[in-house]
């Protein structure tokens, strides 16, 4: 599934992205992107399918935690860190599929 979109972080749907460790869902990918700030004007863009559980589950959602610098599967118990994507707890040991960004100072795009 293709994936090429751009969101204005200075819309206050965006607000959380302008702050590091700020992060939020939009629609796209297998079910869902996580859009995490993880440094001044760097972001990440995490599919939100677990790699391990998502082809045989579709509740293998991730979900950010409440420390906001994880994620976690809801049916397997793997962690992810948002400042990686790289697998941190639980049986899965295949980081977070990542999606291309950049940053022009306003607009972040995000394409695979």
């Amino acid at each position: 599934m293709g994936v090429n979109f751009s969101v204005d972080v200075d819309n206050p749907l965006y607000t959380p992205l302008q702050h590091v460790g700020g992060w939020v869902y939009v629609i796209g990918g297998y079910d869902g992107i996580i859009l995490f700030c993880n440094g001044q004007d760097t972001y990440l863009a995490f599919d939100r399918g677990c790699p391990y559980d998502c082809e045989t589950n579709s509740k293998a959602i991730v979900q950010v935690q409440t420390n906001n610098i994880t994620a976690k599967c809801p049916v397997c118990g793997t962690s992810y860190s948002l400042y990686s994507g790289t697998a941190t707890g639980g049986p899965g040991s295949v980081a977070l599929k990542q999606y291309q960004t950049s940053f022009d100072g306003t607009n972040l795009t995000v394409t695979n």
